[in-house]
């Protein structure tokens, strides 16, 4: 934020929900890193962890958010439905982990990754090998607090999301509205099944809301700086999952076609790609060295080495007619589209 001149015209709401958006992603992002260096011990990620706590300090220095409108009794009411909430949240977050995906995958990855002290390379048979930027911040939380410290940080990071989207509101609605937003957001049925487990789509709001403000501001002030941002933000979720790819080009269309100057518009482009690719390109990078295809297994039939025993040629063939009937489950028509 201090590099890129951001800051100083945001309320400090704002200062906060964007720097923690970003310190998500380049906290998942560093722990990559370490682990192709073999370094996830407990000294490491002390270390990364209480240099990272260092930008606290200049946070401190932006100021603390705080209310500017007193509540009145809607609001207050809304902040016991918030309230709710949070403690059931919270339980679920207390609660040892029990829904298939975080125990076979989301919190398993960390605990393969922490138990080799590395990362290494991981194909599955009906997945392929899926980037994981945001199970990388559960290693540190895993390796250093356990069980309880790890559904605890995807609980509170899911929580972030909602104060996040507050923040936003606030800027264009009064507190009870906004207030009713976090509130519908917060119980949605993806917050509320996975909110306090290892699932990332809570965690990835986080991206896609820090990727639209960034867009929004670069469209009003015309600012190079807005535009990395975003792309920083897009590549987070890209490195987080592959729906991240549309995300980049969806921001990316917006920067370059927001009309005005054809020559900063290019730029603004250029400057979000690189950004996009130096914040989520490593695990299409890990994928391509691995099997040839950086989005293993899409585009396997045309990238892929024809060298691997856990993915040939043959398979992928099967595989990809097997998938297209499985996950089929209605017609491909306009019409089933409408419906």
């Amino acid at each position: 934020m201090r590099v890129l001149g951001i800051g100083n015209e945001l309320t400090k709401g704002e200062h906060w929900a964007v720097s923690f958006a970003v310190g998500f992603g380049a906290l998942g992002w560093l722990v990559f890193p370490l682990g192709l260096g073999g370094l996830l011990e407990k000294e490491p990620l002390w270390t990364l962890l209480l240099a990272g706590a260092l930008g606290v300090v200049l946070l401190l220095r932006a100021g603390l958010p705080v209310w500017d409108e007193p509540p009145d009794a809607i609001s207050k009411g809304l902040l016991v439905l918030i309230a709710v909430a949070f403690f059931f949240d919270l339980a679920e977050a207390l609660a040892p982990p029990v829904d298939a995906d975080t125990l076979a995958y989301h919190f398993n990855r960390p605990k393969q990754f922490i138990a080799a002290g590395e990362i290494f390379f991981i194909p599955q048979a009906w997945t392929g090998a899926v980037p994981l930027l945001t199970q990388m911040t559960y290693v540190p939380a895993l390796a250093l607090g356990g069980e309880r410290a790890l559904t605890l940080w995807t609980m509170f990071s899911s929580w972030a999301a909602a104060g996040f989207l507050f923040v936003l509101c606030r800027r264009f609605l009064d507190l009870n509205w906004a207030l009713a937003v976090t509130l519908i957001f917060l119980t949605t049925p993806a917050v509320i099944y996975g909110g306090g487990s290892g699932q990332v789509e809570p965690k990835l709001a986080l991206f896609v809301m820090a990727g639209a403000w960034a867009v929004a501001r670069a469209l009003e002030t015309g600012r190079i700086s807005y535009a990395v941002l975003a792309g920083f933000a897009a590549g987070f979720y890209a490195g987080s999952k592959y729906l991240g790819l549309l995300f980049i080009l969806a921001v990316g269309l917006i920067v370059l076609f927001q009309g005005g100057n054809l020559r900063r518009n290019l730029v603004s482009g250029l400057a979000l790609g690189i950004a996009a690719f130096a914040a989520g390109g490593q695990w299409y990078v890990w994928n391509a060295v691995h099997t040839g295809d950086p989005v293993f297994p899409m585009f396997f039939q045309w990238l892929g080495r024809d060298d691997l025993s856990f993915w040939t040629a043959e398979y992928d063939v099967w595989f990809k007619e097997f998938f297209r009937k499985v996950e089929r489950d209605i017609p491909r028509s306009v019409w089933w589209f409408i419906g």
